[in-house]
Parts: C-alpha cells; sequence; structure tokens
C-alpha cells in the first residue's frame, strides 16, 4: 500500500491528536522558547496559552535547575538530535513542584532537518 504526501501528513496529524488527548504536550524552539502548549499540559501546570507562548522552558524549573550544567547539557543533547526521557521536577504555575514522567524528543522536518522539541508526559503524574 502506498500513501501520497498529502495522506502521510494527515496520518501524521490524526496521530498527534489522538496522542494529544492522553498526553500532557508542547512543543519548544530550539532554544527552549515555547511554540504550542494543548489542554493537558495547561491544565496540570495551571496557566493559560497567553502565559506560555513564547516563555522560555525554564519557567517550568526551579532556579537550581534552570542554571545547572546539567540543564545546559540537556538543551544541547536536544539540539543535536537526541530525545530525553526520565523523571523531571517541575514548577505549576504557583510553584508548586510537579514531578513528571516525560519525554522531549527532538522534532525533524521532512527533510530531516531539527526543526524544535516536543515533549509528552503521562498525565498520571509522579
Amino acid at each position: 500500500m502506498t500513501h501520497n504526501t498529502e495522506q502521510t501528513h494527515n496520518h501524521r496529524t490524526h496521530l498527534f491528536n489522538a496522542l494529544a488527548k492522553s498526553q500532557a504536550c508542547i512543543e519548544f524552539d530550539l532554544d527552549g522558547n515555547v511554540l504550542y502548549a494543548n489542554e493537558n499540559f495547561l491544565n496540570v501546570f495551571g496557566y493559560a496559552q497567553e502565559d506560555v507562548l513564547g516563555k522560555h522552558h525554564s519557567l517550568f524549573c526551579t532556579a537550581d535547575t534552570a542554571e545547572s550544567d546539567e540543564y545546559r547539557q540537556f538543551w544541547d543533547k536536544l539540539r543535536e538530535g537526541t530525545f530525553q526521557s526520565g523523571e523531571f521536577l517541575r514548577l505549576d504555575s504557583q510553584g508548586q513542584e510537579v514531578y513528571i514522567q516525560a519525554s522531549y524528543n527532538p522534532v525533524r522536518d521532512d527533510d530531516g532537518n531539527l526543526v524544535s522539541g516536543g515533549c509528552g508526559q503521562n498525565l498520571g503524574l509522579l
């Protein structure tokens, strides 16, 4: 069975939409600025879209995390195309600690170029 480009694109869109129903999803540019956050993410962290769009990922981190070498290496690896997964400490809009199980994944365009980083988190928080 062969799929044309439009069918493949539509399938990917449907796949993403299906995953986004049960996952807290957020997308960042390669510098870590928020491009998109779905309702699940916004509800878990207590934000509205306008509160996070264009803001840096460090908004969700403790100051110690955001200033650490480990955090810089995390973003360097993501920009190099290496996914990062595990348990992470994040902060909600009230500054309360939220432990998540998440996977940060490099997103590539049709030519294989890195264009962003996406993160999917289970809604069953730790």
